[in-house]
């Protein structure tokens, strides 16, 4: 049997191969999406078929026998994006199923270390994007959120909007990955490529943007000015919106 395992590319593709392997007791030598898997010498890798329900128990799972913090920490990981935590998961997990919660401190592990590290900064962008997401009005009657974050965060970040302007009609738009998520004001709904309306701004829009540049430019003391610390606060990758 193969050591080497394959998986669709998805984040439940890649928990469907966790919970197969751990109720297999297979220990892989890799796990990665098959578009990026190598022949190996003596076989080819194992493909896993994607198994929606499969990966919500493992989800459901680890909340029930560690903590909801500890299965945010692993929804975080399939947000990141990040390349090469597969088999760091693969063992987080395992450590959560045998010491709970107490997982999370085990930093001396570099697994935990990898995935703790991985999770820290999808949240921190989250954080981040739940202040300096700024929507603009449109012609279409609903605000716009674009944004360009370095991790998949639309949905979670949509989420706090969903909470904090239950009554506006919005969408937050992940404009380099073509995603968005748009709230009507009863429920959201995810859209990606052309199923994500065109937008155009309103025309009092253009005036807000000036009004605020003015504001800025006299409000502003020069002396004052501190470009490092800006760029902690607002990030230059955020500049663009």
């Amino acid at each position: 049997m193969s050591n080497c395992f394959t998986y669709d590319g998805t984040f439940d593709g890649l928990l469907t191969a966790i919970a197969l392997l751990r109720e297999s007791g297979d220990q892989p030598e890799s796990i990665a999406p098959a578009s990026q898997a190598q022949m190996g010498l003596f076989g080819t890798p194992a493909c896993v078929k994607t198994d929606i329900a499969r990966a919500e128990a493992l989800l459901r799972e680890i909340r029930a026998r560690a903590s909801a913090g500890v299965a945010r920490t692993v929804t975080y990981i399939g947000l990141s994006e990040l390349p090469d935590l597969e088999l760091a998961l693969l063992e987080f997990v395992s450590l959560a199923f045998k010491h709970g919660d107490r997982v999370s401190a085990y930093h001396a592990n570099p697994a935990v270390r990898r995935i703790s590290e991985a999770a820290r900064k999808v949240g921190v962008e989250i954080h981040r994007l739940k202040g300096l997401l700024r929507f603009r009005d449109t012609a279409q009657g609903f605000l716009w959120g674009p944004l360009e974050p370095d991790h998949n965060v639309v949905v979670p970040v949509a989420f706090h909007f969903r909470r904090r302007m239950p009554r506006e009609k919005w969408m937050v738009h992940d404009v380099r990955r073509g995603l968005a998520v748009r709230w009507d004001g009863r429920e959201m709904l995810e859209l990606e490529g052309h199923a994500i309306p065109a937008v155009q701004l309103a025309k009092a829009e253009s005036e807000v943007q000036d009004l605020w540049k003015t504001f800025y430019e006299k409000v502003s003391i020069a002396e004052r000015r501190n470009p490092r610390l800006q760029r902690q606060n607002m990030p230059r990758r955020y500049w663009t919106y």
